[in-house]
């Protein structure tokens, strides 16, 4: 198993957490106001510790190590551990965080993006949960892919999908309400489905969720055409976007916009959950968006051609991947070959295989 995480900033607003049953990496964000409200230098990174640290205590029995926490210079009330799906324990947390957290204004409310795969042994099965664009790659046993290229990619699967939210922002209005599957049921064929493998025989399924990033592109492509029409640099036009971002951070949690964790509980039902036999499961990556910039650097390339290229390429190169990154990152400092709102984000990875049982 592998896991890093990094940062610039003078605190570090992702969260990883790797024991021998539970995964979890969160990827949060303070308000666009960037009011300190909880004077401890970043509302985000207390956001972030504090929904993992009650997640962990909520599995905690469950748990084979001594680990119980992740180490934070932040300090939580106590309360009694939240029993339930992860989407309760999840859910809880955020309720909990909305009792401490002081009242404030939409855009400067803190949110998170995370991404959890739990070992649920009396169960015999792994359970995950995905919300935001944070991103669970998994790699299932050969044995147990179905190869049936008849069938659209992630109908008929082995892992079961509880729960799937169209990403397509022009039908967000109609999917206010659950979107239920499960193994027998079809994806979202109008589109870009959240639970997607590359072909219909991989083995790789990658599970996130886009629309954050759809939000983004708005404000990039504004940033493109401002760059070019002025001939300055692409992130020299960030604060000519700022309209657009704060439109944005509005659709926060609305039937029209994304989902996220924040110190409400309107984004649930839009999780995107599911199960994999235990013994069903090969390996397993958990990242945050900001890692996920690797994938689209190496397809640019041309080193890598699917999820099931760039999940082979990150096991075989573990403890250099975010270094890879941060060099991708500098050569394409012009943000040219991958627009983004800022050079670098906070970067984060868990790796772990899964002996054969």
């Amino acid at each position: 198993m592998f896991s890093e995480s990094r940062t610039e900033k003078k605190r570090n607003e992702d969260v990883i957490y790797a024991s021998d049953n539970l995964w979890i990496v969160c990827d949060a964000a303070s308000g666009l106001t960037k009011t300190d409200w909880m004077h401890q230098g970043s509302d985000a990174a207390w956001f972030s510790h504090f929904l993992v640290n009650r997640i962990i205590e909520a599995l905690q029995p469950a748990l084979t190590d001594d680990k119980v926490s992740v180490q934070t210079a932040f300090s939580f009330p106590d309360r009694p551990a939240q029993t339930g799906s992860l989407s309760e324990i999840l859910a809880s947390a955020c309720q909990q965080a909305a009792a401490i957290f002081p009242s404030c204004s939409e855009l400067e409310m803190p949110s998170a993006a995370i991404a959890i795969l739990y070992r649920n042994e009396s169960r015999q099965q792994f359970e995950y949960l995905v919300l935001g664009d944070c991103v669970l790659l998994a790699e299932l046993v050969d044995s147990q892919v179905p190869v049936d290229p008849e069938k659209p990619a992630g109908q008929e699967r082995i892992i079961s999908q509880e729960k799937l939210a169209k990403a397509d922002k022009s039908n967000a209005e109609q999917d206010k309400n659950n979107v239920e599957a499960d193994e027998n049921k079809e994806g979202d064929q109008e589109g870009r489905t959240n639970f997607n493998f590359d072909r219909p025989d991989s083995p790789v399924c990658k599970i996130t969720d886009s629309t954050i990033a759809s939000f983004d592109g708005i404000a990039l492509d504004f940033m493109k055409a401002r760059s070019k029409a002025s001939n300055e640099p692409f992130l020299a036009q960030r604060l000519l976007a700022n309209e657009i971002l704060i439109a944005n951070r509005k659709k926060k949690n609305q039937p029209d916009g994304y989902a996220i964790a924040d110190c409400t509980t309107r984004w649930a039902g839009r999780e995107l959950t599911g199960t994999i036999p235990l013994n069903a499961l090969k390996r397993a990556a958990l990242y945050s968006d900001g890692f996920d910039q690797l994938q689209t650097f190496l397809q640019a390339d041309q080193t890598i051609q699917s999820d099931e290229d760039f999940l082979n390429y990150i096991f075989d190169h573990q403890s250099e991947t975010l270094d890879l990154l941060h060099d991708r990152q500098e050569q394409d400092a012009a943000c040219q070959i991958l627009p983004r709102l800022k050079l670098r984000d906070d970067t984060s990875v868990i790796l772990v295989d899964f002996p054969p049982q």
